[in-house]
């Protein structure tokens, strides 16, 4: 009977509960969507006391307009770094987390648990461990994929109804400035479709990956049929030479008998 893995009682769902990654999963969606939110609050702000009767009036409202795009301006970036940084600090820890239990796990394997059996339940266990890490590769990214998708579609909502506001209220005074904001708009999409490209390029790995996991299956398969014809042709052959054995003993003894006899 081949030894137990120590990654059987690994509880992932233990690992998940401490950690907080449901909480924490949403955290930085959150802080994206809070920013988004302050960028329109802080329009409505700025545009809300805005009268254009006639010149002086829309001098003299200039300030409050641009106060409040400085705020609408300045909790967008604060939403989408906040949730940038807390990423970045969130999946450091947890790759630090799993790092040192990969760094536990190797010491264990190193020290205390007894070698493989076979080289095919080694084979079976590497199949196993290989899907394993392509099913979580592929939440991983279609993780990814959702949230590029998102922020992208919420900054295009920005670009366009920050473009209709200012056209309604100055004119062709900020056409270049809806310009600009369209510019970095259709910058997000390129990331966006760059990002696509990536996530297709480790489908096709996966694909591979999966490939190469069915031809082991089918060269382990192929070698048990052959070592059970070996065990078939040994079984055939102790029972060729047991009645071999037998037919040759049968006459070594009526030789003797007939010799015997002759003798008298």
């Amino acid at each position: 009977m081949s030894p137990c893995e120590l990654e059987e009682y690994i509880n992932e769902n233990l690992l998940d509960r401490v950690g907080m990654n449901f909480f924490n999963s949403g955290i930085s969606g959150t802080m994206t969507g809070l920013g988004i939110l302050g960028t329109f609050l802080g329009l409505s702000m700025g545009l809300g006391s805005f009268r254009g009767e006639d010149i002086y009036t829309i001098s003299d409202n200039v300030g409050p307009l641009l106060s409040g795009m400085k705020v609408a301006f300045h909790t967008s970036v604060y939403g989408i770094l906040f949730s940038l940084v807390f990423n970045f600090v969130y999946r450091s820890i947890m790759s630090d987390a799993y790092e040192k239990l990969e760094i536990f796990l190797n010491t264990f394997r190193q020290t205390a648990q007894p070698p493989a059996v076979t080289e095919d339940e080694n084979s079976a266990a590497m199949v196993v461990y290989q899907a394993g890490m392509a099913n979580t590769l592929r939440q991983i990214l279609e993780l990814m994929k959702g949230d590029g998708v998102e922020q992208t579609a919420a900054v295009e909502r920005m670009v366009e109804n920050f473009g209709r506001q200012l056209q309604a209220s100055m004119g062709a005074d900020f056409q270049k400035l809806g310009s600009t904001l369209r510019a970095a708009g259709e910058a997000q999409t390129a990331q966006a479709a760059n990002t696509e490209e990536m996530i297709e390029a480790v489908k096709t790995l996966v694909e591979v990956n999966r490939n190469v996991q069915s031809a082991l299956a089918k060269v382990m398969e192929r070698q048990e049929r052959f070592a059970g014809e070996l065990k078939a042709q040994k079984e055939q052959l102790s029972r060729t030479c047991s009645e071999m054995s037998d037919e040759i003993s049968g006459q070594l003894y009526a030789f003797e008998q007939m010799r015997n006899l002759y003798e008298k």
